[in-house]
């Protein structure tokens, strides 16, 4: 029963770590379905728990926790990029590369610089309310 004391007690032990992280999840998608007053929390709940857990004392190892952090940034910011880039790809084609003869890898280079900085700063965009994505994210930077 010693391993038991230390998958529960020991922040530095990967099961303990992994144990920590899995009912973090499982508690929080689980109460994330009742409606309360016909609302639910969803998913958003598994941060809810994550407070609750480390209020009474549950702590992971602050390596492995920034590890996670990062790692969670990194695919955000991928399935962001899977969702947003086949819409860039496809305006430019239409916008840009269908429409001119490249002479040279430079030519084209330098097209594709033009067309990025054209559809962050010039084009506006349906989905940013008409708005270019420039001025939209100026908007949570200052």
């Amino acid at each position: 029963m010693d391993w038991l004391t230390t998958l529960i007690t020991n922040p530095d032990s990967i099961a303990h770590i992994l144990m920590v992280y899995a009912i973090v999840i499982a508690l929080g998608m689980g109460l994330g379905h009742i409606k309360i007053f016909g609302v639910s929390l969803g998913v958003t709940f598994v941060l809810f728990v994550g407070l609750a857990l480390n209020y009474f004392g549950f702590q992971v190892n602050a390596t492995v926790l920034n590890f996670v952090r990062d790692f969670g940034l990194i695919l955000f910011v991928f399935f962001i990029g899977l969702q947003v880039g086949p819409s860039f790809f496809s305006s430019f084609k239409k916008e840009e590369a269908y429409r001119k003869d490249y002479t040279s890898e430079r030519h084209f280079r330098e097209s594709v610089s033009k067309y990025i900085d054209f559809y962050n700063n010039i084009r506006t965009h349906q989905t940013l309310n008409y708005k270019t994505p420039a001025s939209f994210e100026s908007k949570f930077t200052k």
